[in-house]
């Protein structure tokens, strides 16, 4: 109608007002509409589906099908205006919520599927049925104004891409959670800007829209309210201690888990230590239980202290002889976490829900001490001696207490620091372990996302390097042998005293082997 109209004949102060706010309103729901897809169908997918390119692109047709479909039957709708502007308002509640529905639905398989396939295919819907509504109800007057070709000269398109791509920086900068809330929030504002706008351009249509802009301001303090909720998921000083994007994070009394999606897999970060890599858990988890289970003939009863997240339980369950796995561990949400989060059910092949797996929440030095049972095997996977608390773990009172759950010929093993990085502390674990009365054979596994990792098998009589272990994707007779070969630099320079529970040697040096002195 307004084309129908002389521009001659509008007043002066308004002759350049509609083109003006069409301008403005365009750019933001062309923004914040192409902002949607980029979150939904690439941003989200490449996140939470990190693993599987196969449902990545599977999931990305379906929702350009579904895009197609969606502005196809815009084509046939009435009273566009309306059905545009109630459109924007539910496209910014789907596109608000749908960082903590990709969140939480991380940590079980059915949320995870769910999220991973309606998000992607309910925004590109909207979208495809926003963009169709948009062009009916504004289409001429963009044309007739003169506004796409004034979007469309070649400095503001460069403006625009530049935009898009800050705006994907700063996405990665504040986290899933957040840059969906920000576009959710840009769509809200659109959506109550658009009865005003519209009793601008074609006041007769505006009385459709009575009860749209109370609904949009609401949904714009609620989604503000979200930003609150975030903080409380993944705080933002959370999100600087990490080099890839958070994806799920929980907490326990005493831990904290979070985690990470990149390099097309995830990580798993305990207190913000390294605790699995989808790139090479294989390889440190198959060095840490084969070598051991190579060097004796009877494995039945295997004592695990620490683990819980179901790799190394992973790599025990695949000998059949194993009858029973105790986990010791300072915290059982780790293992109720192997039990649930899809991604560790998968990786760990389930070990954590195998019946042959009992879970033990206790100091694993207080229940080494406490303990009366005999195992064939024992593995100690514990963190590195950066303190006292895990200090006490690598103390001659713990390989004595360690040594008596052994039975007389059974073989334990111990993860042991980089022998590369910190030589000094390799050295001195091994002389501890052989000051509580057990020989110490050392090895070494290249880990790429640990360096140049150590270990440590000892049992009560002498221990000669395996030929050969049981095959997995590292291991094999030739990484076997060189494994039990330690380079010169990784050898330290002079022996060092074994370490004791009053007198914690092994972090002093640990310590002063990290800070380079």
């Amino acid at each position: 109608r307004l084309l129908r109209r002389k521009v001659s004949d509008l007043p002066t102060e308004d002759r350049s007002d509609p083109g003006r706010a069409l301008l403005y309103f365009s750019v933001l729901v062309v923004g914040a509409a192409g902002a949607v897809v980029h979150e939904l169908v690439f941003r989200q997918l490449d996140l939470y589906v990190a693993e599987d390119s196969a449902q990545r692109t599977g999931t990305r047709l379906l929702a350009a099908a579904t895009f197609a479909g969606a502005f196809y039957l815009g084509r046939r709708t009435s009273k566009p205006e309306a059905r545009f502007c109630w459109i924007l308002l539910v496209t910014s509640a789907v596109t608000a919520a749908s960082g903590f529905a990709a969140f939480f639905g991380f940590a079980s398989d059915v949320g995870q599927r769910l999220t991973s396939l309606l998000s992607p295919v309910l925004g590109a819907a909207l979208v495809g049925a926003l963009a169709c509504t948009f062009w009916r109800s504004f289409g001429s007057l963009l044309v007739g104004l003169g506004i796409v070709v004034r979007l469309v000269t070649p400095f503001r398109l460069l403006l625009l891409f530049a935009a898009f791509g800050t705006s994907s920086i700063a996405a990665a900068q504040v986290g899933q959670m957040r840059s969906a809330i920000a576009v959710g929030l840009g769509l809200a504002l659109a959506a109550a800007w658009s009865p005003t706008l519209l009793a601008h351009l074609d006041p007769p249509r505006a009385p459709r829209l009575r009860g749209l802009r109370p609904a949009a301001l609401s949904l714009f303090a609620g989604e503000l309210a979200l930003v609150g909720l975030a903080e409380l998921c993944v705080p933002v000083s959370m999100l600087s201690r990490y080099d890839n994007e958070i994806v799920y994070a929980t907490e326990s009394d005493r831990r904290t888990y979070v985690f990470t999606s990149g390099q097309r897999t995830f990580e798993l970060f305990v207190d913000q230590r390294l605790d699995v890599s989808g790139i090479d858990e294989r390889r440190y988890h198959e060095a840490l239980v084969r070598p051991a289970f190579a060097l004796t003939k009877k494995r039945q009863r295997v004592l695990l202290l620490g683990g819980g997240d179901g790799m190394a339980e992973r790599e025990i369950l695949e000998h059949a002889d194993v009858e029973r796995v105790t986990v010791v561990t300072v915290d059982a949400e780790l293992a109720r976490l192997a039990r649930s989060v899809p991604w560790l059910v998968r990786r760990s092949n389930g070990a954590m829900l195998s019946e042959r797996v009992e879970v033990v929440e206790r100091e694993p030095i207080v229940w080494l001490t406490e303990s009366v049972d005999i195992f064939d095997v024992a593995i100690a996977d514990l963190p590195d001696p950066d303190g006292y608390v895990d200090g006490k773990n690598y103390t001659r009172h713990f390989y004595e207490a360690l040594t008596e759950r052994l039975a007389p010929d059974g073989v334990a093993v111990v993860q042991a620091v980089s022998p590369f990085n910190a030589p000094r502390t390799f050295a001195s674990i091994v002389t501890t372990i052989e000051s509580a009365g057990l020989a110490a054979l050392p090895y070494r596994a290249p880990v790429p996302t640990f360096g140049e990792w150590g270990f440590v098998v000892a049992s009560r009589g002498r221990l000669d390097p395996p030929v050969s272990a049981s095959a997995g994707t590292f291991l094999t007779p030739d990484t076997v042998a060189d494994m039990f070969h330690l380079p010169a630099d990784t050898r330290a320079e002079s022996a060092e005293p074994p370490s004791t529970l009053d007198d914690q040697r092994v972090v002093a040096t640990f310590e002063a082997e990290r800070s380079g002195l």
